[in-house]
């Protein structure tokens, strides 16, 4: 790991209602421990805002440190609200249940209406022959 890959947190100015607002910069992994436990003094009752713009990656270690520390905020009241994940960590968020935290909700692929999934794109591709320019003149110079 990088220095340039490891976690830091950055209070932002609070929310006009008081929301304490923290940007987090980097990757949430498991040498995110000591970072995160600076926002364990959080009061109770609180809201606090995580804006996750700059945020890489979210791996399973850092999965699990995130929610420790959500449910420890839930038990003391503290509302929260994660802003501006990628859309990796959207999806993560998502399918490990952490997506009641998110600002916005996030779509998995399955849920976007109308969209064709990449899987049945491709096959309906691979099904189609595709026809050349080559293969439309080897075709006119055998008949021919």
């Amino acid at each position: 790991m990088s220095l340039a890959d490891s976690l830091s947190i950055n209070s932002l100015p609070h929310g006009e209602d008081g929301t304490l607002r923290y940007d987090l910069v980097g990757s949430v992994d498991a040498h995110s421990a000591q970072p995160l436990n600076q926002l364990r003094g959080v009061a109770a009752n609180s809201r606090v805002y995580l804006d996750f713009i700059r945020v890489a990656r979210v791996n399973s270690m850092g999965l699990s440190l995130l929610l420790k520390l959500f449910e420890e905020w839930e038990r003391q009241g503290i509302k929260i609200e994660v802003d501006n994940p990628n859309r990796m960590v959207g999806m993560l968020f998502k399918i490990t249940g952490l997506g009641r935290f998110l600002k916005n909700e996030v779509k998995l692929p399955s849920e976007r209406g109308g969209q064709p999934s990449v899987v049945s794109t491709v096959r309906a591709t691979a099904t189609k022959p595709a026809e050349t320019s080559t293969s439309a003149a080897t075709r006119s110079t055998v008949s021919g």
